[in-house]
């Protein structure tokens, strides 16, 4: 039976305002790819992301370009997949679509599709986006932050310091500093982290930009915190440049442009000595499920954004004292 595509782009409103270093938004438009035979359907979600010349506008027009085959398995599938030069998050959306359309309709698991092991209950860090500074105690609290054993803090070069010391006045997590790219000067950055003197910072992500070699050469050298790759790392990577200048590496499957090249990234710099993190864009519980496959090749795991959201679409995750698991949902291939 012949396989019908479509996609679909949804408006996704926030809790609050997520701002990082470089941009601020109170909603996201997120594309859905369906694939179905009309018996057994497949879902999967791109979160296009302005830093990697992403938009939703864009994604829609690509995947208006595209002539789909039939495919007779999923290496034809991945090989035809190749060479369109899609979007990374559009070609995750589809893949994603496309694996779990198989999964249904061999009646399995994702996990059991890419050979991984099936997720456990998996701690979560929690992201706080930047914000006034006074804000920030009832935010804590509003949000009973407490419960997560790491709290990711987004900073930029002015608020790196103030921001961080009201966080440690009312939480005691473990604390990763993530600037997405705001530094330019290693010892500016220095500086500041060392005004902290905090002996419960787990790591440091992505700094500097990531044309910044030099920098996280020298930096990597010098301070004692373990230094993450984030925007380092997209769907292909120099891991042996990379781990140079880092000690681990963010890996997103929005980045990776699908699950099969991510499970490449993570296995890769796991052979270079790399910890790894799977983590996420904003997105909802069916792109966050995603991640959650990956949970066996990870350290650490971001994949909170799904808490974001007013409303979930696609409620395929569970979280509770800031552990993570699959939601029933999830396992009976609810809202396709």
């Amino acid at each position: 039976m012949a396989l019908k595509w479509s996609i679909e782009l949804k408006r996704l409103e926030l809790k609050y305002t997520w701002a990082i270093s470089r941009n601020a938004s109170d909603f996201k438009i997120n594309a859905f790819i369906k694939v179905t035979d009309g018996i057994n359907t497949g879902i999967g979600e791109a979160a296009p992301n302005v830093r990697y010349n992403e938009t939703p506008d864009l994604l829609a027009l690509r995947f208006s370009e595209l002539t789909f085959l039939e495919f007779k398995e999923l290496k034809e599938f991945i090989i035809w997949l190749n060479n369109q030069e899609l979007p990374n998050a559009l070609r995750f959306g589809i893949e994603s679509a496309y694996i779990s359309y198989l999964a249904n309709c061999k009646g399995e698991s994702v996990c059991s599709i890419l050979g991984l092991k099936e997720p456990v209950g998996r701690n979560t860090a929690y992201t706080i986006p930047i914000m006034p500074v006074e804000k920030l105690e009832n935010y804590l609290k509003d949000y009973n932050l407490k419960r997560f054993r790491f709290i990711k803090i987004k900073v930029n070069s002015e608020n790196l310091v103030p921001f961080v010391a009201e966080t440690r006045r009312h939480l005691d997590n473990s604390l990763i500093i993530d600037a997405n790219e705001a530094y330019t000067d290693p010892d500016s950055f220095l500086r500041d982290i060392e005004l902290l003197d905090d002996p419960n910072l787990e790591f440091i992500e992505q700094p500097f930009p990531a044309t910044s070699k030099e920098e996280y050469l020298y930096l990597k050298k010098v301070t004692r915190h373990l230094i993450f790759a984030d925007e380092s790392i997209t769907n292909q990577a120099d891991f042996e440049l990379i781990k140079e200048c880092f000690h681990g590496v963010n890996i997103k499957l929005m980045k990776a442009g699908g699950f099969l090249n991510g499970i490449q990234l993570l296995r890769d710099a796991k052979s270079h000595g790399l910890k790894t993190m799977v983590g996420c864009m904003v997105e909802t519980g069916l792109g966050i499920s995603g991640g959650y496959c990956l949970s066996s090749l990870a350290d650490y795991l971001d994949l909170d954004s799904f808490l974001l959201l007013k409303n979930d679409p696609y409620p395929y995750i569970n979280e509770k004292d800031g552990i993570l698991s699959l939601s029933g949902k999830a396992n009976e291939h609810e809202f396709l």
